[in-house]
């Protein structure tokens, strides 16, 4: 059972190293942009939404697992279905996130499509806690960031209230 485990926190530790090399570039860039927010935020405001969803369920379509791993609160699982890969896309608003609220390369998680092989078509990371609500992915080189509705609010809030009651049983 553990040597199970195991191999199911490899894929994870694998997706972290790379989200933790992005960040650290992300992080150097943010840091030289962070000195003109008015830039920042004029460059933002005047960039037009464009909409990655069709390519994400063109891609998702491919897929029939979903892993999830959340970060600080050490809870990871996956589920085993093309039903589940579709349902967690139904989450994803077609709009930009509102990242007010959101820290700069801080994420509460990570999310990893696999197709029937185990291979890893297309990873996300998300944010839900302390008033951040945004799914971000890396598409063509860059970054898109989306809500989740109030489904796939819903869907982690259940996670986090059943974690307790795990943790004692």
């Amino acid at each position: 059972m553990k040597a199970n485990n195991f191999y199911l926190l490899v894929p994870f530790l694998a997706i972290l190293l790379l989200a933790a090399c992005n960040q650290s570039s992300e992080t150097g860039k943010q840091t030289a942009d962070s000195n003109n927010p008015t830039q920042q935020e004029a460059t933002t405001a005047n960039t037009p939404y464009e909409s990655v969803l069709p390519l994400i369920r063109q891609i998702l379509t491919r897929c029939d697992k979903v892993e999830y791993l959340m970060y600080d609160l050490g809870i990871t699982f996956e589920t085993n279905s093309t039903e589940e890969v579709m349902r967690f896309y139904s989450y994803i608003l077609d709009q930009p996130a509102n990242t007010a609220n959101c820290k700069p390369g801080k994420f509460d998680g990570s999310i990893a499509f696999k197709d029937p092989n185990g291979d890893i078509k297309l990873g996300m990371e998300f944010s839900i806690l302390s008033g951040c609500n945004r799914v971000s992915v890396r598409i063509d080189d860059k970054t898109h960031e989306m809500p989740l509705n109030d489904a796939g609010l819903s869907f982690f809030n259940q996670i986090l209230r059943m974690r307790p009651k795990a943790e004692t049983e």
